[in-house]
């Protein structure tokens, strides 16, 4: 009899890891509401991470890391082939394409900017011009007030 429910219990316990496997497989969408009210995220989903736009991109990004900072700003460059970053959150080709599938993304290259309140304030099928990026920012209420406690950049 004891032997029986110890069986019992330690099946029990293993269907309940397996439902939350199955359960973390289904839904591996990437959790951005710690970022709401904390960052903008800058969204780029890519399938090829190795062009040359993409190399430029990326250089640009370095070179402008301080406004980038200063505009609160997190950058995912997310590709539906392989794992990638968003911020410093690692994250799967999986999860890529769920959260691509999620915000509408059904080209091969998409842009999402979102704000700091969680909704989307840009949404392209071409790479970002970080010029026309720090623009809208700039142009937001949140962000006119944020610019009148900032430092800046040098």
């Amino acid at each position: 009899m004891i032997l029986s429910s110890l069986v019992l219990r330690n099946a029990a316990a293993a269907l309940v890891a397996i439902a939350m496997l199955a359960s973390a497989h289904a839904n591996p969408l990437i959790d951005l509401t710690p970022y709401r009210w904390q960052s903008r995220l800058l969204l780029v989903f890519v399938d090829d991470s190795a062009n040359e736009e993409l190399i430029d991109l990326r250089n640009s990004l370095a070179e402008r890391a301080c406004e980038l900072a200063d505009r609160d700003m997190v950058v995912g460059i997310l590709s539906r082939r392989y794992s990638s970053k968003l911020g410093s959150q690692h994250v799967t080709a999986e999860q890529v394409r769920a959260l691509a599938e999620e915000l509408g993304i059904s080209t091969e290259r998409g842009v999402i900017l979102v704000g700091k309140d969680g909704t989307v304030k840009l949404r392209s099928d071409s790479l970002p011009d970080l010029h026309a990026i720090f623009r809208l920012i700039d142009g937001m209420p949140m962000r006119q007030v944020e610019m009148s406690d900032s430092k800046g950049c040098p």
